[in-house]
Formats: C-alpha cells, sequence, structure tokens
C-alpha cells in the first residue's frame, strides 16, 4: 500500500470559443427577450388613453377591478411566453444541467 499526496488527474484546459461568445451576448439576448413585453405593455397604454377605452368600460358599467385584471392577466400571460421562450433558449445550450422549470419560475418572477 503506497500512501502519499499525489496530483489529482484532470483533463487539459480547452479554451472553447463558444463560451466567450455567450458571455458577451447572453445579457443582449435576455435584455432583447424583455424588451418586447414592456414595448408592447407602452403601446397598449398609449393606445387606450388615446382612445378613451377606461372611460368607456367605466360607463358601460365595468368595475376599476375588472379593468385591472384583464392588464394584470394579459401581461402575465404576454410574460409567461416571453419567459418560456427565453428558458428554451438557455435550457437548450448554456444551462444544459440546470432544471428548467426553476428557471423558468426565476425568470417568471424577474419579469413580474
Amino acid at each position: 500500500l503506497k500512501l502519499g499526496v499525489h496530483v489529482f488527474p484532470f483533463p487539459p484546459y480547452e479554451n472553447d470559443l463558444f463560451w466567450s461568445v455567450v458571455k458577451s451576448l447572453l445579457p443582449l439576448m435576455m435584455v432583447i427577450a424583455f424588451s418586447y413585453p414592456f414595448v408592447i405593455i407602452a403601446k397598449t397604454i398609449v393606445d387606450e388613453k388615446a382612445t378613451r377605452v377606461k372611460e368607456a368600460f367605466r360607463i358601460l358599467g365595468g368595475s376599476n377591478t375588472a379593468y385591472l385584471m384583464s392588464y394584470i392577466i394579459s401581461y402575465f400571460i404576454i410574460f409567461t411566453i416571453s419567459a418560456a421562450f427565453l428558458v428554451w433558449c438557455l435550457c437548450a445550450n448554456v444551462y444544459t444541467k440546470s432544471d428548467p422549470f426553476l428557471m423558468f419560475i426565476g425568470i417568471e418572477l424577474f419579469g413580474l
């Protein structure tokens, strides 16, 4: 039995070009993925202010709570689609060992 301190066998370092490209493009991809819902939200708010949809909804007997819940539900759906697409892109190549469900929950909470 031979005892002593030995170097643990480890494969040589490989310089992978993929990770250097992903390191620079991943933040841009995340910003673009979350920019689209915010653009849609801003466009919808401006259009509804111009056409006075909220006033017409109130005249027809709708409550303020129903109006706000319609906003919350529609934007939740938009952010969910955006988060699902982002998780699909990230889990395909970048985070292959991560749990997609936990990543989806984290991105969804970030979007809300």
